[in-house]
Protein backbone atom coordinates (compact mmCIF):
# COMPACT_ATOMS: atom_id res chain seq x y z
CA UNK A 1 0.00 0.00 0.00
CA UNK A 2 1.11 3.20 -0.93
CA UNK A 3 2.17 5.45 1.97
CA UNK A 4 1.13 9.05 3.08
CA UNK A 5 -2.23 8.87 0.85
CA UNK A 6 -4.52 11.62 1.13
CA UNK A 7 -8.24 11.35 -0.18
CA UNK A 8 -6.81 14.05 -3.22
CA UNK A 9 -4.19 11.22 -4.07
CA UNK A 10 -6.39 8.34 -3.59
CA UNK A 11 -7.04 6.43 -6.50
CA UNK A 12 -4.36 8.12 -8.58
CA UNK A 13 -1.43 5.68 -7.83
CA UNK A 14 -1.63 1.92 -8.01
CA UNK A 15 0.31 -1.00 -9.58
CA UNK A 16 -2.99 -1.92 -10.70
CA UNK A 17 -4.65 -1.06 -13.97
CA UNK A 18 -7.61 1.04 -13.24
CA UNK A 19 -9.75 2.40 -10.89
CA UNK A 20 -13.16 2.87 -11.98
CA UNK A 21 -12.24 3.35 -15.25
CA UNK A 22 -9.21 6.25 -14.83
CA UNK A 23 -6.21 6.01 -15.68
CA UNK A 24 -3.43 5.26 -12.80
CA UNK A 25 -0.05 6.58 -12.79
CA UNK A 26 1.57 2.94 -12.54
CA UNK A 27 4.66 4.10 -9.58
CA UNK A 28 4.62 6.47 -6.54
CA UNK A 29 7.47 7.88 -8.38
CA UNK A 30 6.06 8.91 -11.73
CA UNK A 31 4.31 12.09 -12.34
CA UNK A 32 6.30 14.08 -9.94
CA UNK A 33 4.73 12.46 -7.22
CA UNK A 34 8.41 13.43 -5.16
CA UNK A 35 9.35 12.05 -1.44
CA UNK A 36 5.25 12.21 -0.55
CA UNK A 37 4.85 8.24 -1.68
CA UNK A 38 6.92 5.41 -1.89
CA UNK A 39 6.43 1.81 -3.77
CA UNK A 40 5.40 -0.87 -1.87
CA UNK A 41 7.73 -3.94 -0.74
CA UNK A 42 4.66 -6.48 -2.20
CA UNK A 43 1.41 -5.76 -4.37
CA UNK A 44 -1.45 -7.79 -4.08
CA UNK A 45 -2.98 -7.18 -8.19
CA UNK A 46 -5.84 -7.45 -8.11
CA UNK A 47 -6.46 -6.08 -4.92
CA UNK A 48 -7.62 -8.36 -2.32
CA UNK A 49 -9.23 -5.57 -0.57
CA UNK A 50 -6.75 -5.77 2.95
CA UNK A 51 -9.01 -4.72 5.96
CA UNK A 52 -6.37 -5.78 8.59
CA UNK A 53 -2.92 -6.18 9.49
CA UNK A 54 -1.40 -8.33 11.94
CA UNK A 55 2.19 -9.96 13.65
CA UNK A 56 1.19 -13.87 13.33
CA UNK A 57 1.20 -15.69 16.73
CA UNK A 58 3.92 -16.88 18.09
CA UNK A 59 3.88 -20.28 16.75
CA UNK A 60 4.11 -19.28 13.44
CA UNK A 61 6.43 -16.26 13.97
CA UNK A 62 9.39 -18.46 15.53
CA UNK A 63 8.81 -21.27 12.08
CA UNK A 64 9.86 -18.52 10.51
CA UNK A 65 12.28 -16.83 11.86
CA UNK A 66 14.06 -14.62 11.30
CA UNK A 67 12.25 -13.23 8.79
CA UNK A 68 8.75 -11.48 10.01
CA UNK A 69 5.60 -13.11 9.88
CA UNK A 70 2.76 -10.96 8.80
CA UNK A 71 -1.19 -12.25 8.82
CA UNK A 72 -2.94 -10.04 6.28
CA UNK A 73 -6.70 -10.27 6.22
CA UNK A 74 -8.79 -10.05 2.67
CA UNK A 75 -12.37 -9.36 2.10
CA UNK A 76 -12.32 -9.41 -1.53
CA UNK A 77 -10.38 -12.72 -1.42
CA UNK A 78 -12.15 -14.56 1.48
CA UNK A 79 -9.17 -15.44 3.08
CA UNK A 80 -6.23 -14.73 4.75
CA UNK A 81 -2.32 -14.41 4.20
CA UNK A 82 0.54 -15.40 5.72
CA UNK A 83 3.70 -13.16 4.63
CA UNK A 84 6.79 -13.52 5.02
CA UNK A 85 9.20 -10.40 4.84
CA UNK A 86 13.27 -10.27 4.71
CA UNK A 87 13.95 -7.46 6.99
CA UNK A 88 17.66 -7.36 5.60
CA UNK A 89 17.03 -7.10 2.19
CA UNK A 90 13.76 -5.15 3.09
CA UNK A 91 11.31 -7.44 0.56
CA UNK A 92 8.79 -10.13 0.71
CA UNK A 93 9.91 -13.35 0.72
CA UNK A 94 6.63 -15.01 0.34
CA UNK A 95 3.03 -14.89 0.33
CA UNK A 96 0.91 -18.07 1.31
CA UNK A 97 -2.83 -17.89 0.92
CA UNK A 98 -5.20 -19.35 3.28
CA UNK A 99 -8.61 -19.57 1.61
CA UNK A 100 -11.36 -18.96 4.68
CA UNK A 101 -14.63 -18.64 2.96
CA UNK A 102 -15.72 -15.41 4.52
CA UNK A 103 -14.65 -11.73 4.28
CA UNK A 104 -12.31 -11.35 7.04
CA UNK A 105 -13.13 -7.71 8.36
CA UNK A 106 -10.02 -8.19 10.79
CA UNK A 107 -7.56 -10.03 13.58
CA UNK A 108 -8.55 -9.29 17.74
CA UNK A 109 -5.58 -10.55 20.13
CA UNK A 110 -7.15 -11.10 23.43
CA UNK A 111 -5.03 -10.84 26.96
CA UNK A 112 -3.33 -14.48 26.52
CA UNK A 113 -2.34 -13.13 22.93
CA UNK A 114 -4.48 -15.99 20.83
CA UNK A 115 -5.83 -14.22 17.52
CA UNK A 116 -9.23 -14.35 17.01
CA UNK A 117 -11.09 -13.51 13.50
CA UNK A 118 -13.71 -11.15 13.23
CA UNK A 119 -15.82 -11.65 9.77
CA UNK A 120 -18.44 -9.10 8.13
CA UNK A 121 -21.11 -11.89 8.82
CA UNK A 122 -20.56 -11.72 12.27
CA UNK A 123 -18.61 -14.60 13.07
CA UNK A 124 -16.12 -14.92 14.96
CA UNK A 125 -12.87 -17.65 15.21
CA UNK A 126 -9.96 -18.59 16.92
CA UNK A 127 -7.23 -18.95 15.15
CA UNK A 128 -5.06 -21.97 15.45
CA UNK A 129 -1.55 -23.30 13.81
CA UNK A 130 -0.34 -26.23 14.66
CA UNK A 131 3.51 -26.89 13.69
CA UNK A 132 6.12 -28.51 14.11
CA UNK A 133 8.86 -26.23 15.52
CA UNK A 134 12.59 -27.32 15.35
CA UNK A 135 14.77 -25.53 17.87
Amino acid sequence: VLQLLTSDSWPIYSLGTSYQDRLLYKTAQSAGAGPRFINPLYSFVPSIGISDITECPEIVATRYAPLRCLLVSSLRASSLYVVLVDKDREAVASVEKIEFGERIREFVKNTKNETYILTDVGGAYMLKFDMAVRK
